[in-house]
């Protein structure tokens, strides 16, 4: 499926990738987290991968993010195959695909303040001087919506969803290609999950940003993907433009994933939402 202006190279590819887990076994069998995915996502766009606990979505997003390595297949990340680079050769592709957790309070350091968080992966690329740092960091923090006066507060002086802008910037910070979201909206009550997804939007419109939004939210997942890839058993089931995969579901993992979103209280947020 292509958009409009989108180039003809994916940002991200992969072909038959499999991930096993060393004791992965269910009777007497060798389980894969990742059963042969090849997907493609283009510049500019979102995918959104939906799914049941333990289809193998946040392992997806692991060995995209070049943290954790295939076990086959192949990965390309901006035209280059990443999957067989060393550890110092993937040290080098790191900083053009960067992850978002769902818990934001686990990935930042309470003894740092929001600047020192932001400008931490500056200092260890050694992006240019201490002053440079410090200024682009401000500079996120500003573009999320962190307001000057608590740039020196610590994480724990904040809520769940300025955490989260806190968490964003920090990715943000070394100019990556993709972000790839792991269930990052999921934590946070629905208003705020609102005004965060709206940044995301705002942040993909003026920096041209790539995503891999990855959720069991498949009201959140219509709102902000160009398209859904429903995953079930470490396998992509089915993939189409948002508006296809939830008005015409042709998977049962789909159609089980649409009729509970219809029948619960998310479909309430619909009108908001898509």
């Amino acid at each position: 499926m292509e958009f409009a202006g989108q180039d003809t190279q994916p940002i991200l590819r992969t072909d038959k990738v499999v991930k096993r887990f060393a004791g992965a076994v269910v009777r007497d069998r060798e389980v894969s987290a990742l059963a042969g995915i090849s997907l493609e996502v283009y510049s500019g766009t979102t995918l959104a991968v939906v799914g049941p606990s333990g289809s193998g979505k946040s392992t997806l997003g692991f060995c995209l993010a070049c943290l954790e390595r295939v076990s086959s297949g192949k990965v390309w990340i901006a035209g280059r195959e990443v999957s067989g680079l060393d550890e110092r050769e993937l040290r080098a592709v790191r900083p053009n695909v960067q992850l978002v957790f769902q818990d934001p309070a686990s990935s930042l350091n309470p003894r740092m303040s929001a600047r020192e968080l932001v400008m931490e992966p500056l200092r260890i690329q050694k992006w240019r001087g201490q002053e440079e740092q410090s200024a682009r960091a401000r500079a996120l923090l500003d573009r999320v919506g962190i307001a000057r006066a608590k740039e020196g507060h610590r994480p724990g002086e904040f809520s769940g969803g300025q955490k989260q802008r806190i968490a964003i910037a920090r990715a943000l910070a070394l100019e990556p290609k993709v972000l790839i979201l792991d269930e990052s909206l999921s934590a946070l009550d629905c208003s705020v999950q609102a005004k965060i997804a709206n940044l995301l939007m705002e942040l993909q419109a003026y920096l041209g940003l790539t995503y891999v939004f990855i959720t069991h939210d498949l009201a959140m997942a219509a709102h902000l993907g160009d398209e859904i890839a429903v995953m079930h058993g470490g396998q992509i089931v089915e993939r189409g433009s948002a508006k296809r995969v939830v008005d015409a579901p042709a998977h049962e993992v789909t159609q089980r994933l649409v009729n509970a979103f219809r029948s619960s209280t998310a479909v309430a947020r619909l009108p908001q939402l898509v």
